[in-house]
């Protein structure tokens, strides 16, 4: 019969074999130490990888011979936080190889305490994290490297997923869109089909987005203008293109790399200078018209002048019962008639008569209500509202009255035959030059102060197609016209260095604003 002892003595040492074995196949790092921090027991694979022999680390202490200097108060304190709370410890710290590399190794550590309640060892089991770690520092410096490239460069850049989820966005594409970050990752490309257009103005649907057509393709698609609004209303214009990304493995659409660049201020620049370039041919036109009609004006005034001289001595020698007395007068009416034309045609031209002195604004319109009534009607209802603290103006007072005069019969002919109202109003405003842009003035008008008088009806209105052409001379809405009356106001007011701001809509109304410089 077997001892059973003696069976019960061979398993333990069966075990202990296994065990030992175990240790030294394994690829992790194992080290046994002593309570004093002496080699007991080092696997084959640390051995490797440190470059020692068994015989050489065996009773060596192991923070002086395996750890670098800097890392032994850390090798210390975690010995004496296993001893008191005789648990578990993680830690990563390195070790040094006998040709002096540096391995970083992420141990897992426990005590081991006899029956007694003593210490008996300390146990290390480690994964040599070397690589992995200079794997991931490598990772985040590429990382960091992409990601400042990504907000330095000077375009807008957008990652799209294959299902058009916005995944990543630089500072530039979020300052572009008017959104951060994390609003950006909330939505997908669709989210901003409403909120494009295309050069023209026209809606820009989802299917035109280069995105989209680079999805569809899997090809890269060429520069197109797209205007995007934003949050709060106002549109940047970019030039967009996009390049689709495969999966490396299967082949597959992964996404798409969409750029732009913010082409906003050059679009604003452009519509300026178009609108300059406008300005300066309409001052143009109105100048080469203006010459014309004074050269005309001028030769004219003098062959009336001669007519109405021949007519005159004619009458003189004409007896009183004449019959053809009725026939002169007629020539004497008509040639009154041509040199008002010839004065109106002066007057636009800029090179009428004038007698400029300080005026005020409010005293030319109070010495005219009267005449004003007269010509508007019964139908028509006069407002005034005149500023209290109107500055003079440097004008021609006749003038001036010829202005709102003819302004008066042009808001009284587009109410017509209804009932409707004009309202006369003075005041002083402080116009920049992106409000003289919206006038009909000098491409030179400083910016300053300026007084103002507005006649506004509640006639008919006008399209924006047609406001442009309402100071040409002799054009007309109506089946009959004054010709130059319009056109003469134009001419007045530049002539002294003023401008016209004109706001209306078809059914609206209109609202004339004549604005002069103050003394």
């Amino acid at each position: 019969m077997l001892d059973p002892h003696s069976d019960l003595s061979e398993k333990k040492s069966w075990d202990l074999d296994f065990a030992q074995a175990l240790v030294q196949a394994t690829p992790t790092f194992f080290v046994a130490l002593a309570p004093d921090g002496r080699v007991r027991l080092m696997n084959r694979a640390m051995l490797e990888a440190l470059g020692y022999t068994l015989q050489e680390v065996l009773g060596a202490d192991y923070i002086r011979m395996f750890v670098p200097p800097e890392d032994h108060p850390l090798l210390n304190s975690i010995f004496a936080r296993i001893t008191v709370d005789r648990a578990l410890t993680v830690n990563e710290n390195q070790v040094i190889s006998k040709s002096g590399e540096k391995l970083l190794v992420e141990w897992h550590g426990r005590p081991s305490f006899k029956a007694d309640g003593s210490l008996d060892y300390f146990f290390g089991v480690g994964i040599n994290i070397t690589e992995r770690k200079a794997a991931e520092i490598a990772l985040k410096r590429s990382e960091e490297l992409s990601r400042r490239i990504l907000e330095n460069v000077s375009g807008g850049i957008v990652l799209v997923s294959s299902a058009g989820a916005i995944l990543k966005a630089n500072s530039e594409a979020q300052r572009f869109l008017g959104l951060n970050y994390v609003e950006l990752q909330q939505l997908y490309v669709s989210d901003f089909s409403t909120k494009t257009v295309r050069e023209d103005g026209s809606a820009c649907p989802i299917e035109e987005y280069p995105v989209s057509l680079a999805l569809k393709t899997g090809q890269p698609q060429p520069p197109v203008t797209i205007g995007v609004q934003k949050p709060d209303g106002s549109i940047n214009w970019g030039i967009f293109s996009a390049v689709p990304l495969a999966d490396p493995v299967t082949g597959e659409p992964s996404g798409v790399v969409v750029t732009f660049v913010d082409i906003t201020q050059r679009k604003r620049e452009e519509r300026e200078r178009l609108a300059l370039e406008r300005k300066l041919l309409e001052a143009q036109k109105l100048e080469s018209l203006g010459i014309l009609a004074g050269g005309i004006a001028h030769d004219f005034n003098n062959l009336l002048a001669a007519i109405l001289g021949n007519a005159n001595l004619l009458s003189m020698q004409l007896a009183a019962n004449s019959p053809l007395r009725p026939y002169l007068k007629s020539i004497e009416d008509s040639t009154q008639t041509a040199a008002r034309l010839c004065t109106q045609m002066l007057a636009y031209s800029g090179r009428g008569r004038t007698l400029v002195q300080a005026v005020s604004l409010n005293a030319v319109i109070e010495e005219m209500i009267s005449l004003l009534a007269i010509f508007v009607g019964e139908r028509t209802e006069m407002k005034f509202e005149l500023s209290e603290t109107l500055p003079p103006v440097v004008a021609d007072s006749t003038q001036l009255r010829q202005v709102l005069l003819n302004l008066v019969m042009n808001a009284s002919e587009a109410i017509g035959e209804n009932p409707g109202s004009i309202r006369i109003c003075t005041g002083v405003t402080s116009a920049d030059r992106a409000y003289l842009s919206q006038s009909h003035a000098s491409p030179e008008m400083p910016a300053g102060e300026y007084a103002y008088i507005d006649v506004i009806d509640s006639g008919c209105g006008m399209d924006a197609t047609m406001v442009p052409r309402i100071f040409d001379p002799f054009f007309t809405t109506k089946f009959s016209g004054r010709g130059l009356g319009l056109a003469a106001v134009l001419g007045i007011v530049r002539s002294h260095k003023g401008t016209i701001k004109v706001d209306s809509l078809p059914g609206r109304g209109s609202t004339f604003r004549v604005l002069l410089p103050v003394k």
